[in-house]
Formats: structure tokens, C-alpha cells, sequence
């Protein structure tokens, strides 16, 4: 192993025990339970990172495959939102600009 190798380990396995705690919280808030959502306990190579452990989502039923690609779905469109206000902004600033000429 190299030089820090259990420690840069460890480090890796608490971001993937974070990341699945923080999915497992958010998707609990929408109603949805994942009883396979966990860490993967193999470790694997990630280029450019090295060591990396999974976050293992698991299984889930239609519905709860539905549930989550809505909550998707909806979290792209308010993240796309304030880019479409500003282009609309811009748009209308554009249109009037036009009309005075």
C-alpha cells in the first residue's frame, strides 16, 4: 500500500457512508425508504482518484423508481428556472429595445 493508504481509506468510506446518510435523509423526506441504499463494502479504482467505495442504491420497487425520477425531475426543472427567468428578461429587453428603433 502506499504511504497513508489505511487513512485515505478511511477517509473514503465516511464520504460514501456521508453521501448514502444524506441520500438515505433526503429521499426519507419525500416518503421513500431504500433498505438496500448502503455503502459497498469493496473498494474500487477510480481514475484519477484511486480508492473509492460505492454508494449502493439497491433495489427498488416501480413505484419507488417513478417516486425518485419525479423528485428528479422536478429538482432539474427548479434548477434550470432562474436561467429561464433571466433569458425571458432578456428577451423582453431585447423586444423593446427593437420596437424604439
Amino acid at each position: 500500500m502506499r504511504g497513508g493508504g489505511p487513512v485515505i481509506a478511511e477517509g473514503r468510506r465516511a464520504n460514501a457512508r456521508c453521501a448514502a446518510e444524506r441520500l438515505r435523509g433526503l429521499l426519507g423526506q419525500a416518503g421513500i425508504v431504500s433498505p438496500g441504499l448502503g455503502v459497498e463494502p469493496c473498494v474500487w479504482e477510480q481514475p484519477g482518484e484511486g480508492a473509492v467505495r460505492a454508494v449502493e442504491l439497491g433495489q427498488v420497487l416501480p413505484e419507488v423508481a417513478h417516486l425518485i425520477a419525479d423528485l428528479l425531475e422536478d429538482g432539474l426543472q427548479a434548477r434550470r428556472a432562474p436561467l429561464r427567468d433571466r433569458l425571458s428578461e432578456v428577451n423582453a429587453r431585447t423586444r423593446r429595445r427593437g420596437e424604439l428603433l
